[in-house]
């Protein structure tokens, strides 16, 4: 799943939150890129049962878009 993080001052934090329909074989990973898809930062979510995740990520500079995308595998 991918998508658009809307503009954000620097300092601001945002959660993120990836559900499914069945538990990920381990707990997504979840990417953020600048809008030239420069890697900006990456990890793995945190788990709120087995088919529930979030993600925090504090914003670094004041681009006017930031991409995201989640990666999991099914199990």
């Amino acid at each position: 799943m991918a998508g658009e993080i809307p503009s954000y001052e620097r300092g601001h934090t945002v959660q993120f939150t990836w559900v499914g329909s069945v538990a990920p074989l381990a707990a997504p990973s979840f990417a953020v890129f600048d809008p030239t898809s420069a890697l900006v930062a990456a990890f793995t979510s945190t788990s709120s049962d087995t088919t529930h995740y979030y993600a925090f990520f504090t914003v670094v500079a004041s681009y006017p878009d930031y991409l995201y995308e989640w990666i999991a595998t099914a199990t």
